[in-house]
């Protein structure tokens, strides 16, 4: 799990779909930080731990 999957509230997890829109918090910091490729998988593996 990332150190980014803690920054945000349990809300902030539900409303994101886990697909990298821009119009999501959750992606968008995933994204600056680790890049689009390997943002967008570390999303989704913390996607997946927090359902």
């Amino acid at each position: 799990m990332s150190k980014l999957r803690k920054n945000f509230s349990d809300k902030e997890w539900q409303d994101c779909c886990g697909k990298m829109c821009d119009d999501c918090k959750v992606a968008l910091a995933y994204r600056k930080r680790y890049g689009k490729k390997e943002g967008s998988l570390k999303l989704k593996k913390d996607k997946k731990k927090y359902n």
